[in-house]
């Protein structure tokens, strides 16, 4: 009894609050273990900042490095295969107007005038010649031809005749043919003739009739001729009738045949004749093209002898100018094709630049350059550091260059500035409106494509975690700030990562920084 006494012995209040303490102490000790393991945690995670993807317009702005140079040149022509005596400019010089370029050598000049002077002797002593020639050649020829066209005609007469003889045996024949119808028309008997010899010539018609005219011939005997008089005497009529009918035809048939014979006979003599006119006349025109040919001949030794003349005037020119070639206007030496010694090209001696028609600025531009230039009217230029800028100048040109880029040209026409200089064209072009672009910092490469690190919210009972989650996205348009994307890849509530102080990758955790931080 007394050891149960013992066992169910009270505990104190003391003692409980006492228990109650240290297992509090213990809670508030393990809660403070996980906010300072969760800190440490937390400061060992890749600190980011993030944005939110936006809708608007970007923009670009294009600086390019380009040379001024003249938009027209001016060729320096001289007479060709004359030794040069002296040059005196050189590529990319700057030449004024009455400037000598360079000289031609003066004996040379003359040696060359001499030599024309001897072709175009030639030339007329030949022409001379073949003037006489040609003359003679004329004569003979005439008469030869004269000839041709007198056995030609003769031929012609004989041919003529023997048709006209041919024809008019057609037209005899149907002459014949004619009048032998016409006499069948004209002998054919008359209607009592033919029915009389028609009756005549009837054995039934003798026999009935001599029946019924006997003396004490019957009824029937007579009405019998009666019958066999009126079927016969009609017969007889058409068959008449048939047969002079037909006589007519054939008679007003055969004055067609004669009338066609006679027609055809004047309209072959009269094409045969036309024909042979055409004939003589074309053997005569044949003639006039074989003179007329020679006379060709004659013309084109006179263009070249006037030609040669031109081209000794220009000789005799520069020899009074003791073969110096001067540049008519002022401007720049680009080309220089002419080297003492050596004989005058036929072509182009020297090439300037015409600074009076103005300046173009020139410069290379890639394909992506030139879809923003495309975009624009005006561009700005500067020249000498900035202290000449030209503003809201017009692209009057961009033409394929090299490598498959492009070259663009800008007309320029002021005083400030001079052929061969350098200078800048600045563009400031703006895109289509974009329903999502980003910072360019937020757009990551990987390979061929581009993906962007979307932060990813998580709740926990110390706090919200975030991880980063990779999204794939193509790009339609950047500048040096901000990438525009294709579709809306992200939404309105879609952070990503712009910055990081250590390299992170999809799935890992990390600590978003406030701006202020």
């Amino acid at each position: 009894m007394k050891r149960r006494r013992k066992l169910g012995k009270k505990v104190s209040p003391g003692f409980k609050w006492k228990v109650v303490r240290a297992f509090a102490g213990f809670l508030i000790f393990m809660f403070v273990c996980s906010i300072v393991s969760r800190g440490i945690y937390a400061y060992r995670m890749p600190q980011v900042k993030v944005a939110s993807a936006e809708s608007g317009i970007l923009s670009h702005k294009l600086e390019v490095e380009g040379k001024l140079e003249a938009v027209s040149e001016k060729a320096v022509l001289t007479v060709p295969g004359i030794r040069v005596g002296a040059v005196y400019v050189g590529e990319g010089q700057l030449v004024k107007k009455g400037a000598v370029l360079f000289q031609l050598d003066v004996s040379d000049l003359k040696e060359k005038i001499a030599e024309m002077d001897e072709e175009i002797g030639g030339m007329e002593r030949s022409l001379q010649s073949q003037e006489k020639q040609r003359q003679s050649q004329k004569r003979q020829q005439e008469e030869r031809e004269q000839r041709t066209r007198s056995r030609q005609i003769e031929r012609q007469k004989q041919d003529l005749q023997t048709m006209a003889s041919d024809l008019g045996k057609q037209v005899k024949k149907a002459e014949e043919e004619y009048k032998a119808a016409a006499e069948k028309v004209t002998s054919y008997p008359s209607w009592e003739q033919f029915f009389s010899d028609a009756k005549e010539g009837s054995s039934e018609y003798l026999t009935l009739k001599s029946a019924a005219e006997k003396k004490g011939a019957t009824q029937e005997e007579r009405e019998a001729y009666t019958i066999f008089m009126k079927t016969f005497q009609s017969s007889m009529k058409k068959e008449w009738q048939q047969e002079r009918e037909a006589r007519k035809k054939a008679r007003q048939a055969a004055k067609e045949a004669l009338e066609s014979a006679r027609q055809n006979k004047t309209d072959t003599l009269d094409r045969q004749k036309e024909q042979n006119r055409r004939e003589n006349e074309d053997a005569r025109d044949q003639t006039a093209d074989g003179l007329l040919d020679n006379d060709e001949a004659e013309m084109e030794i006179k263009k070249n002898i006037a030609k040669i003349r031109v081209s000794k005037e220009k000789y005799e020119n520069l020899l009074r100018q003791d073969g110096k070639v001067k540049c008519d206007k002022a401007g720049v030496v680009k080309q220089v094709s002419v080297s003492v010694g050596e004989r005058t090209p036929d072509g182009v001696a020297v090439l300037c630049s015409d600074a009076g028609g103005g300046y173009r600025f020139s410069a290379n531009i890639t394909e992506e350059q030139k879809k923003y230039l495309d975009a624009v009217e005006e561009v700005d230029l500067s020249f000498q550091g900035g202290k000449v800028t030209l503003e809201g100048m017009s692209v009057t040109s961009i033409q394929n260059g090299s490598d498959g880029g492009y070259i663009v040209n800008v007309e320029v026409k002021d005083k400030q500035v001079t052929q061969g200089e350098r200078g800048t064209m600045e563009v400031s072009a703006e895109s289509a409106r974009h329903d999502c672009y980003i910072p360019i910092s937020g757009l990551y490469a990987g390979g061929a494509d581009h993906y962007v690190l979307v932060l990813q919210e998580k709740e926990t009972f110390l706090g919200t975690e975030y991880s980063v989650e990779k999204r794939k996205v193509d790009v339609s348009d950047k500048n040096d700030e901000y990438a525009a994307l294709k579709g809306t890849p992200l939404g309105n509530e879609d952070k990503i990562v712009v910055s990081s102080d250590r390299e992170i990758r999809a799935g890992d955790h990390v600590r978003m920084l406030e701006d202020d931080e």
